[in-house]
């Protein structure tokens, strides 16, 4: 396109230039122009020309640099990117050989809380107690242990039905009959909120079709 408009300008010169040839050659008053009038000519085209070629050069500098920009953008990305698929594909493979959380946090060599490595391990602390219902755990700390029935509950939510968490419970009888079993109260906990999402999720599929 740049190339384009110079091409252009440059055909424009060289008819002015032969027009201006043609008309001093017919002329009688006339034979040849002077000198320094082509050269005045010649020399505003150039300023014109470099004028033009500077702005090119400035717009491919720029693009350039924004090119170089996205690109270094894209790839730190992709970067995060496959570290966070690295970092899932770990734990899975972890929680498939049921290592412990304890086992992990040697493995990461977690420094302090705000390490990301240890953000990895407090990840997998959560998602093994999700997978391994049958893991001990009273001897956490009670928030320690709400926060991971409210991961269990969060999970399940994703995958589970309330007859399938009644099952993973371990609860027996009629819904109405466990009262009083142990982990009860989280299947009430769960069937709310199964609820409350399937509602949401109803009201989401009318908003759509209207």
């Amino acid at each position: 396109m740049h190339v384009s408009r110079i091409l252009v300008l440059i055909s424009f010169f060289l008819a002015c230039f032969s027009c201006c040839n043609g008309v001093f050659t017919n002329s009688k008053a006339a034979t040849l122009a002077p000198s320094d009038t082509r050269n005045d000519d010649v020399t505003r085209f150039l300023r014109l020309y470099d004028t033009i070629e500077t702005q090119l050069r400035i717009n491919k500098t720029t693009k350039d640099e924004e090119r170089v920009t996205s690109v270094s953008e894209a790839a730190s990305l992709l970067g995060a990117l496959a570290l966070k698929v690295h970092g899932n594909l770990q734990q899975k493979l972890w929680l498939r050989f049921g290592y412990t959380p304890d086992q992990v946090l040697v493995i990461l060599n977690a420094g302090s809380k705000e390490d990301a490595r240890y953000k990895q391990y407090k990840k997998y602390f959560y998602s093994y107690f999700v997978k391994y219902l049958d893991e001990p755990m009273d001897h956490f700390p009670q928030r320690i242990i709400d926060n991971i029935w409210k991961a269990r509950l969060h999970a399940w939510l994703e995958t589970d039905t309330p007859p399938e968490v009644f099952t993973k419970l371990g609860l027996t009888g009629r819904w109405d009959d466990a009262t009083g079993q142990k982990n009860y109260e989280y299947f009430v906990q769960f069937k709310e909120r199964w609820g409350a999402k399937q509602a949401r999720d109803y009201q989401d599929l009318i908003k759509l079709n209207n």
